[in-house]
């Protein structure tokens, strides 16, 4: 977990708990990955971006292949996904306590690559 402080990580979410638990509304999946770009330095949450298969507007890309996935073998990735929208919010800050096996799985590091473009695309410095 704290090797995600500094560094981009790649998480899957279970929406259903994660929902109940933070009132976010994330979709009707059940399971919706999210890169986290690191902790902010203000509060003690993550920076994320979740993602999603749908392209909309001037939505980047986000390359999952540079992202590990080795301890989640049981979900069904795409290697291409776009950044998940949630009304104007593009990043969402969430609380470090909710990084637990109940709400979240660990899947793998990613690039660094991936934070520059994120950063730039939500508007973060």
């Amino acid at each position: 977990m704290e090797q995600c402080y500094e560094s981009p990580c790649l998480w899957l979410v279970d929406v259903r708990k994660f929902t109940d638990a933070i009132r976010w509304n994330l979709g009707r999946r059940y399971h919706r990955p999210v890169i986290t770009l690191g902790k902010d330095r203000f509060s003690q949450s993550l920076i994320a971006v979740f993602t999603t298969l749908s392209p909309r507007d001037e939505r980047i890309e986000i390359d999952l292949s540079t992202c590990g996935k080795e301890k989640c073998t049981d979900f069904e990735w795409s290697r291409t996904t776009y950044p998940f929208v949630m009304g104007r919010r593009r990043i969402f800050y969430i609380p470090v306590f909710m990084f637990q096996e109940e709400f979240v799985k660990f899947c793998g590091s990613c690039n660094s690559n991936i934070v520059e473009e994120l950063r730039k695309w939500s508007g973060l410095k």
